[in-house]
């Protein structure tokens, strides 16, 4: 017994040893390492102008307290599909009490890029807070964090996972956020002038807060699908919401706003609404809601042409209070148009990127164009033989497929709605490739 005790002390020691405790001041490039982790932050950590923090695959960064690693140089967290980087914050909350830590970008260069690749952050206040040079995240995860990304100027966001957190993703000016999946946060995606498209926003309280272009979404089952404050709003799929869209501005086209309770909302817009070229149908209680403004709902395709019907679906002025606006709907659109898809699927496939074993890097792959209208080249970065190439719905259901061994294949996408699809690639050597598909 006292042998099995002392092993066990051993042990528990060799753990203590093998863990780095980092905090102070650094004005030299530093790496952290896979065999020196986990590391473990036990206070602010300062990375100095023209010093750089490099962290290698595998490493794992714990954050004993609600600390800050401050980065006035450079860094850069770069994983692989087998060895992700994970940072893990101090809180036990699975939403709500965030006291995690945080990393601060403060460097100012814009020939300077942050870059942070299959990485993991769980727990923590604010995992990634950009000031000002360009930053890049590619095949990520963000759980349970009070903020996943901050991200002020020209930050470019892909392939991407936000769940549980309370605020996803907050891109400023000259951002992207692109082929990611938000959902259970409590704000999905917000883009105050950024790009916003091919994203799947599902079962979160607010699915995507403003933004400068919102486009090629699918946006479902959410309390409130969109919220307005958008230069464009277009070709998305907005389905199955308590609200669809909140607060509309005018630049929504050419979207799909189905079996929401309420297609649109605009209580609290008290000027003039312009909305044109959309299908607002099937609304569980309105189609559209309006506000004590005049609203210009023209030019839409209300799911219906009977102009007695589609004013049922609308509440304004003509319901008997006074207090609201106007809605001038006609002329209507005779009927639906081909943006809007036969169903939506809203499949979590965003552990993809992550831990799957057999599956490599999809940046191996040549996939053009994508997003693609008609015709899906494939090509393989070494010219290396491609056996199959299947196609799949984020269901997992395959509905096309090019067989037989050849450098590059094709596929013919002209037919298939628009939304996300998963593009399955199995080489010669046996390895199997997967990326996703935006079919505009």
């Amino acid at each position: 017994m006292k042998k099995l005790s002392l092993l066990l002390t051993l042990f528990l020691l060799s753990i203590h040893v093998m863990a780095t405790n980092v905090s102070g001041y650094f004005n030299t490039n530093i790496t952290w390492t896979k065999a020196n982790s986990p590391y473990i932050i036990t206070g602010d950590v300062f990375i100095d102008t023209f010093s750089s923090l490099t962290i290698e695959p595998g490493t794992q960064v714990r954050f004993s307290s609600d600390y800050t690693i401050f980065v006035e140089g450079t860094m850069s967290a770069i994983g692989t599909l087998a060895d992700s980087i994970s940072f893990i914050g101090n809180s036990t909350s699975s939403q709500g009490t965030y006291l995690g830590g945080s990393i601060d970008l403060l460097h100012s260069s814009p020939t300077d890029t942050f870059k942070f690749q299959y990485c993991h952050f769980n727990g923590m206040t604010s995992a990634i807070n950009q000031r000002a040079a360009p930053l890049k995240v590619e095949h990520c995860v963000f759980e349970k964090c009070y903020y996943g990304i901050r991200g002020y100027y020209y930050a470019i966001v892909s392939d991407c996972k936000f769940q549980k957190n309370e605020m996803g993703a907050e891109i400023a000016a000259n951002g992207e956020i692109y082929n990611c999946v938000a959902d259970y946060n409590t704000n999905g995606l917000h883009g105050s002038h950024a790009h916003i498209y091919g994203n799947l926003v599902h079962h979160n309280s607010t699915g995507i807060l403003n933004g400068w272009v919102v486009e090629e979404n699918i946006i479902a089952y959410n309390k409130v699908g969109l919220i307005g404050s958008c230069y464009l709003v277009k070709n998305n799929q907005i389905w199955h919401n308590k609200t669809g869209i909140v607060v509309p501005v005018g630049g929504e086209e050419e979207n799909c706003i189905m079996f929401n309770d309420i297609g649109i909302d605009g209580t609290n817009v008290g000027s003039v609404t312009t909305v044109h070229h959309n299908t607002i149908s099937n609304n569980a209680q309105y189609n559209f809601k309006n506000g004590n403004g005049y609203a210009d709902m023209s030019n839409n395709y209300w799911g219906d042409t009977d102009s007695v019907k589609i004013a049922a679906t609308i509440l304004d002025f003509f319901d008997g209070n006074f207090s609201l606006g106007k809605v001038g709907f006609l002329p209507v659109l005779q009927n639906g148009a081909n943006y809007c898809s036969a169903n939506i699927n809203v499949t979590d496939t965003t552990d993809i990127p992550l831990h799957i074993p057999g599956i490599v890097q999809e940046d191996h792959l040549r996939i053009y164009p994508n997003p693609a209208h008609d015709i899906v080249v494939i090509e393989t970065g070494a010219n290396a033989i491609i056996k199959d190439a299947m196609l799949y719905r984020t269901d997992g259901v395959l509905i096309l497929s090019a067989q037989g061994a050849n450098i590059n294949k094709s596929l013919n996408v002209s037919d298939l709605p628009r939304g996300i699809y998963l593009l399955k690639v199995v080489t010669g050597d046996g390895k199997v490739h997967i990326s996703k598909l935006l079919k505009e």
